[in-house]
């Protein structure tokens, strides 16, 4: 019994160690066909069940997900798979102080958007 307790303590501790080891890091993604809360969504469902994934945020005006995840658990390469394998989203990513500049080339999806990005025409 006393082997099996330490037995136990050591694999908690092992997990333990493991998160500890594990960075969090931050990406920020450039996804054009990300253009209104629909598509949002779509995103949205696809990375939060990506392992390692901790926190989303989006910018839909500027098409853009910042995405903080263990980069023990998952990297940008395994993010943008996923974005391409179940929604078929394309996606860039943006260094820091990288920016997007809005074209307004839209590719609507068979839905309205109803939005301008901000911007004053």
């Amino acid at each position: 019994m006393k082997k099996l307790f330490i037995l136990a303590l050591c694999i908690v501790n092992c997990a333990l160690c493991i998160n500890v080891m594990a960075e969090k890091q931050t990406v920020r993604l450039y996804v054009p066909e990300m253009e209104c809360d629909n598509c949002k969504g779509k995103v949205e469902n696809v990375l939060a069940y990506e392992r390692g994934v901790k926190k989303l945020d989006f910018d839909v005006a500027h098409r853009i997900v910042t995405i903080v995840y263990e980069d023990k658990r998952t990297n940008v390469e395994k993010l943008q798979a996923a974005l391409m394998k179940y929604i078929k989203y394309e996606s860039k990513e943006l260094k820091e102080g990288e920016h997007v500049e809005c074209n307004h080339e839209h590719h609507h999806h068979g839905h309205d958007h109803g939005h301008d990005h901000g911007h004053k025409h």
